[in-house]
C-alpha cells in the first residue's frame, strides 16, 4: 500500500471509520482535522467527504500528491482524488503551515493547489522549518482558529 496506494479508497475508509468511532465515543458534534505531510491530503479528502468537519489545518501538508510526485520525478500514486471534486472545501476554513526550508513539500506546491481549487477560506502560513524539523512550536499556532472573511 505505501508504495503507490497510500491515499487509495481503503486507506481513506479506515480513517473515516476511526473518526466515526472517536466522534461517537466522545459525543462530538463536529471535528477539526490536523494532518502532517501526506496526512494533510487525507485530512482534506475526509473534510471534502464529511459535513461535520469545521476546519482543517495541515503541517508540511502534501495537498496534491500527483503534483508532488511529478515535482520529485517519481512514479505517480494510485487512487488519488482530485480535491476540486469536493465543493465544500472552497469555503471550509483551512490553515496550511509550510516550512520555509521544506524540500519535500515546497510552498509552491501548497500555494498552487489552494489557488487552483479556489479555496477562499484558506491561509498559507510560512514557518521557519524543514519538512522534518522546526515544528516544535506548533502547539501555539494550532490553537489559532482558521477563518473565512
Amino acid at each position: 500500500m505505501w508504495t503507490d496506494k497510500r491515499f487509495a479508497a481503503p486507506v481513506i475508509r479506515s480513517y473515516e471509520e476511526a473518526l466515526h468511532k472517536l466522534k461517537e465515543r466522545h459525543g462530538a458534534r463536529s471535528i477539526e482535522l490536523i494532518g502532517y505531510s501526506g496526512g494533510g491530503y487525507i485530512a482534506m479528502v475526509i473534510a471534502g467527504l464529511r459535513t461535520d468537519v469545521t476546519q482543517v489545518q495541515t503541517i508540511a501538508g502534501n495537498l496534491d500528491p500527483a503534483a508532488w510526485a511529478q515535482h520529485h520525478a517519481i512514479s505517480p500514486l494510485n487512487g488519488l482524488k482530485d480535491l476540486n471534486q469536493f465543493p465544500r472545501l472552497r469555503l471550509l476554513p483551512q490553515v496550511h503551515f509550510v516550512g520555509a526550508e521544506d524540500k519535500v513539500v515546497p510552498q509552491e506546491l501548497v500555494d498552487s493547489i489552494v489557488r487552483k481549487n479556489g479555496f477562499r477560506c484558506a491561509t498559507v502560513r510560512r514557518v521557519g522549518a524543514s519538512h522534518e524539523a522546526g515544528w516544535t512550536g506548533m502547539t501555539r499556532l494550532l490553537s489559532e482558529t482558521a477563518g473565512c472573511s
